[in-house]
Protein backbone atom coordinates (compact mmCIF):
# COMPACT_ATOMS: atom_id res chain seq x y z
CA UNK A 1 0.00 0.00 0.00
CA UNK A 2 3.47 2.11 -0.33
CA UNK A 3 2.11 5.59 -2.15
CA UNK A 4 5.68 6.51 -3.68
CA UNK A 5 8.80 7.00 -3.23
CA UNK A 6 10.59 10.07 -2.66
CA UNK A 7 13.42 12.80 -0.78
CA UNK A 8 12.67 14.40 2.43
CA UNK A 9 15.21 16.41 4.77
CA UNK A 10 17.30 13.68 6.92
CA UNK A 11 15.95 14.98 9.90
CA UNK A 12 17.95 11.98 12.05
CA UNK A 13 21.49 13.05 10.40
CA UNK A 14 20.49 16.92 9.51
CA UNK A 15 22.34 19.11 12.51
CA UNK A 16 22.82 23.20 13.08
CA UNK A 17 25.61 24.83 14.90
CA UNK A 18 24.75 27.30 16.59
CA UNK A 19 27.58 30.14 17.16
CA UNK A 20 27.16 32.11 20.55
CA UNK A 21 29.24 34.66 22.11
CA UNK A 22 32.32 32.83 23.23
CA UNK A 23 31.73 29.52 21.74
CA UNK A 24 29.68 26.98 19.56
CA UNK A 25 27.96 23.71 19.57
CA UNK A 26 25.96 21.69 17.44
CA UNK A 27 22.76 20.26 17.96
CA UNK A 28 19.71 18.11 16.29
CA UNK A 29 17.51 20.02 13.73
CA UNK A 30 14.15 19.03 15.26
CA UNK A 31 11.60 20.07 12.15
CA UNK A 32 11.87 22.08 8.93
CA UNK A 33 8.92 24.45 7.23
CA UNK A 34 9.35 25.63 3.94
CA UNK A 35 7.48 28.13 1.96
CA UNK A 36 6.59 25.74 -1.41
CA UNK A 37 6.72 29.20 -3.66
CA UNK A 38 10.05 30.23 -2.80
CA UNK A 39 11.47 26.95 -1.33
CA UNK A 40 12.43 29.29 2.25
CA UNK A 41 13.20 26.89 4.93
CA UNK A 42 13.01 27.67 8.99
CA UNK A 43 14.92 25.30 10.75
CA UNK A 44 13.61 24.75 14.65
CA UNK A 45 16.39 23.16 16.52
CA UNK A 46 16.81 20.97 19.45
CA UNK A 47 16.38 22.91 22.73
CA UNK A 48 19.93 24.23 24.50
CA UNK A 49 20.66 24.72 27.58
CA UNK A 50 23.75 26.44 29.07
CA UNK A 51 26.39 24.53 31.47
CA UNK A 52 27.73 27.38 33.67
CA UNK A 53 24.35 27.24 35.95
CA UNK A 54 24.02 29.18 39.69
CA UNK A 55 21.74 30.03 41.82
CA UNK A 56 23.72 33.39 41.42
CA UNK A 57 22.45 33.06 37.48
CA UNK A 58 19.48 30.73 36.63
CA UNK A 59 16.97 33.44 37.01
CA UNK A 60 18.13 36.88 35.45
CA UNK A 61 16.60 36.65 32.13
CA UNK A 62 19.42 35.36 30.38
CA UNK A 63 19.29 32.91 27.74
CA UNK A 64 20.03 29.90 30.04
CA UNK A 65 17.05 27.40 28.43
CA UNK A 66 15.91 28.06 24.49
CA UNK A 67 15.52 26.30 21.10
CA UNK A 68 17.41 28.30 18.59
CA UNK A 69 15.32 28.70 14.98
CA UNK A 70 16.88 29.44 11.64
CA UNK A 71 14.62 31.86 9.28
CA UNK A 72 15.08 33.54 5.97
CA UNK A 73 13.90 36.30 8.48
CA UNK A 74 16.66 36.45 11.02
CA UNK A 75 18.04 34.09 13.49
CA UNK A 76 15.43 33.46 16.72
CA UNK A 77 15.66 31.99 20.45
CA UNK A 78 12.30 30.31 21.74
CA UNK A 79 12.66 30.97 25.53
CA UNK A 80 11.72 27.54 27.30
CA UNK A 81 12.35 26.05 31.05
CA UNK A 82 11.56 28.10 34.42
CA UNK A 83 11.85 31.22 32.13
CA UNK A 84 8.51 30.59 30.85
CA UNK A 85 6.96 29.53 33.54
CA UNK A 86 7.08 32.88 35.13
CA UNK A 87 10.36 32.68 37.53
CA UNK A 88 12.73 34.99 37.90
CA UNK A 89 12.40 38.35 35.63
CA UNK A 90 9.96 37.14 32.95
CA UNK A 91 9.19 39.30 30.16
CA UNK A 92 6.56 37.82 27.93
CA UNK A 93 7.70 39.84 24.88
CA UNK A 94 11.50 38.06 25.33
CA UNK A 95 9.97 33.91 24.98
CA UNK A 96 10.55 34.64 21.34
CA UNK A 97 13.40 36.94 20.77
CA UNK A 98 15.50 38.15 17.69
CA UNK A 99 19.81 37.11 18.21
CA UNK A 100 22.75 37.86 16.27
CA UNK A 101 23.93 34.14 17.05
CA UNK A 102 24.65 32.92 13.73
CA UNK A 103 23.34 29.12 12.83
CA UNK A 104 24.27 27.10 9.87
CA UNK A 105 22.31 24.00 9.26
CA UNK A 106 23.00 20.74 7.44
CA UNK A 107 20.29 18.51 6.32
CA UNK A 108 20.52 17.24 3.27
CA UNK A 109 17.67 14.53 1.56
CA UNK A 110 16.80 11.72 2.48
CA UNK A 111 15.44 8.60 0.09
CA UNK A 112 12.20 7.78 1.74
CA UNK A 113 8.89 5.62 0.97
CA UNK A 114 5.82 7.22 1.62
CA UNK A 115 2.76 5.31 3.45
CA UNK A 116 -0.34 6.53 3.44
CA UNK A 117 -2.42 6.45 6.83
CA UNK A 118 -4.03 2.92 6.88
CA UNK A 119 -0.35 1.63 5.75
CA UNK A 120 0.99 3.63 9.09
CA UNK A 121 -2.27 1.98 11.19
CA UNK A 122 -1.17 -1.61 10.34
CA UNK A 123 2.02 -0.55 10.69
CA UNK A 124 1.78 0.68 14.21
CA UNK A 125 -0.46 -2.50 15.21
CA UNK A 126 2.18 -4.79 13.99
CA UNK A 127 4.80 -2.89 16.18
CA UNK A 128 6.66 -2.55 12.78
CA UNK A 129 10.07 -0.54 13.58
CA UNK A 130 11.22 1.58 11.61
CA UNK A 131 12.29 5.48 11.31
CA UNK A 132 9.16 7.64 10.48
CA UNK A 133 8.33 11.12 9.99
CA UNK A 134 5.69 13.76 8.89
CA UNK A 135 5.99 15.32 5.66
CA UNK A 136 2.46 17.75 6.09
CA UNK A 137 1.60 20.30 3.47
CA UNK A 138 -1.03 23.21 3.97
CA UNK A 139 -2.18 26.78 2.76
CA UNK A 140 -2.53 29.01 5.14
CA UNK A 141 -3.42 32.86 3.58
CA UNK A 142 -2.83 31.87 0.47
CA UNK A 143 0.39 30.62 1.16
CA UNK A 144 1.38 27.13 0.91
CA UNK A 145 3.62 25.69 3.47
CA UNK A 146 5.55 22.10 3.87
CA UNK A 147 6.62 20.77 7.54
CA UNK A 148 8.64 17.95 8.44
CA UNK A 149 9.37 16.36 11.43
CA UNK A 150 10.03 13.04 13.30
CA UNK A 151 6.99 11.11 14.34
CA UNK A 152 6.87 9.86 17.46
CA UNK A 153 4.76 6.65 18.23
CA UNK A 154 4.53 4.57 21.29
CA UNK A 155 3.93 0.98 20.68
CA UNK A 156 -0.40 0.18 20.97
CA UNK A 157 0.28 -1.42 23.78
CA UNK A 158 0.99 1.45 25.62
CA UNK A 159 -1.49 3.38 23.75
CA UNK A 160 -4.13 0.68 25.12
CA UNK A 161 -3.46 0.25 28.77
Amino acid sequence: MNNADGKIPDLEDGFAIVYGDQNCWRTEVRSILEIKENGQKSFLTHECRAEALSSDNIFTGANYEFAPVKTPNGNFNIRSGLYNYGFGLKDPSAIYEKTDHKIETQCSDRNVIYYDMNEMIIRHKNNYVGRYFVDLEYKFKGITYRSWAPLKIAPPQVLIG
